[in-house]
């Protein structure tokens, strides 16, 4: 009997493996474009600019979307600075804040002082910030 024992554990363990593999190949064909409320989508041009485009519009936060959380029609976070590498011109952002973004409208309130996005997201009727998160494939998944 051990050795049957053995042999299920040599078959569970290497099934356990494949599954990780598999979770693993999956996260990693996250592309450049992630889909938002309203047909906004989150684009990743390179590991230091992350922002929010919408078609016919182009760039609606610009910078680098460093966390955020989607309530609904709100996509509301917090963006830091671009990355800003010599010889180029100096960014939109030159201070990290918060936004909202109100997809089914299109207002954007942005540049927000911590103070400010929590009187933004009260005048909506929502009392307790959100918790925000990094921007990964597994955010993109999970929402």
């Amino acid at each position: 009997m051990d050795g049957a024992d053995d042999r299920w554990r040599a078959v569970l363990s290497h099934t356990a493996r494949a599954i990780v593999a598999l979770m693993l190949g999956v996260a990693a064909c996250g592309g450049p474009y992630d889909d938002l409320p309203n047909g906004y989508r989150f684009f990743r041009a390179n590991s230091h600019q992350q922002v929010i485009t919408k078609a016919g519009m182009g760039v609606v936060v610009e910078a680098d979307v460093a966390e955020l959380a989607i309530l609904g029609d709100l996509v509301v976070g917090f963006a830091e600075p671009e990355v800003v590498f010599e010889g180029q011109p100096p960014p939109p952002r030159t201070e990290p804040g918060f936004f909202v973004l109100d997809t089914r409208t299109g207002q954007l309130q942005d540049d927000l002082s911590r103070a400010q996005w929590l009187g933004a997201l009260g005048a909506r009727g929502i009392d307790e910030p959100p918790e925000l998160h990094a921007p990964t494939v597994w955010f993109f998944l999970l929402h």
